[in-house]
C-alpha cells in the first residue's frame, strides 16, 4: 500500500527522489522478509534428515538470489545439506564394504568402498578402510614368503634367505620387516 502511494508522486514533485528512496527500502526490506521465510521454510525441510527432505531444502535454499543479504547464509546451509546427503548416500556402500571384510571376502570389501568417489564426505574413511584392507591382504600373502626367509635363515642358509625376502617390493605392506631380517641376516654373513 504504502509503495503503491509512493508510486503515484509523479517526477515534478519535490518529495519524488524522497519517495523513490523508501521505495527501495521497503522493497528490500520486503525481499528480506521474504528470503527469511524462504531459508526458514529450507530449514524445515532439512530437519526431516531424508534424502529427499534434505534435497527439496537445497531447491528452497536456491531460490534467494545472488546478492541477496541471506545468500551467504543460504549458500552454507546448502553447503551443509549437500555434505548431509553425500553422507547418506554413501555410509549404506561403506557399511557394505565393511560387512564384506567382516566376512574375509576383502576384495568385495575395497570393490565396494572404491564406489565413493573423490571429493565425497566419505571418501577419506573409505581410502582409510582400503588401505588397511590392503595391507591384510599383502600381509598374507607375503607372509608365507618371509618365513621361508626365515627358515632358510634358520638353516643358516643366510644368502638364500636373503634372496627370498627380497621378493617383498617396497609398496608391500611386510617390505619394512623383510628389510630388517634381511638386515639381520647380511650382518650375520660377516
Amino acid at each position: 500500500m504504502a509503495i503503491e502511494q509512493a508510486t503515484l508522486i509523479t517526477p515534478d514533485r519535490p518529495q519524488r527522489i524522497e519517495a523513490q528512496t523508501h521505495i527501495a527500502q521497503w522493497r528490500k526490506q520486503i525481499q528480506h522478509i521474504d528470503d527469511r521465510n524462504t531459508l526458514r521454510t529450507a530449514q524445515q525441510l532439512a530437519a526431516g534428515g531424508t534424502i529427499d527432505q534434505l534435497n527439496a531444502a537445497v531447491a528452497q535454499a536456491r531460490k534467494i538470489e545472488p546478492g541477496q543479504p541471506l545468500r551467504p547464509e543460504a549458500q552454507t546451509a546448502i553447503a551443509q545439506w549437500n555434505r548431509q546427503i553425500e553422507t547418506l548416500q554413501d555410509q549404506p556402500i561403506l557399511d557394505l564394504a565393511r560387512a564384506f571384510a567382516q566376512r574375509r571376502d576383502l576384495i568385495a570389501a575395497i570393490s565396494t568402498a572404491n564406489q565413493i568417489r573423490p571429493g565425497r564426505m566419505l571418501y577419506a574413511e573409505a581410502q582409510s578402510a582400503i588401505a588397511q584392507w590392503v595391507a591384510q591382504i599383502q600381509t598374507a600373502q607375503d607372509r608365507p614368503i618371509l618365513e621361508a626367509a626365515a627358515a632358510l635363515a634358520a638353516q643358516g642358509r643366510f644368502d638364500a634367505a636373503i634372496a627370498t625376502a627380497a621378493q617383498i617390493p617396497p609398496e608391500r605392506a611386510l617390505y619394512q620387516q623383510a628389510q630388517a631380517a634381511i638386515n639381520l641376516w647380511k650382518s650375520q654373513l660377516n
